[in-house]
């Protein structure tokens, strides 16, 4: 049971890294296109 548990524990770390990373990536996309958007 324990190391079910553990094995989940660190799936979540896994993924929550992964969509730290894809978050980052669109919310500086985000903000380059407001500027895009901005300078015209």
């Amino acid at each position: 049971m324990a190391f079910g548990s553990k094995n989940l524990y660190f799936y979540l770390q896994f993924i929550k890294q992964k969509y730290n990373k894809f978050f980052i990536k669109f919310s500086v996309y985000k903000q380059n296109r407001n500027i895009l958007y901005d300078s015209i």
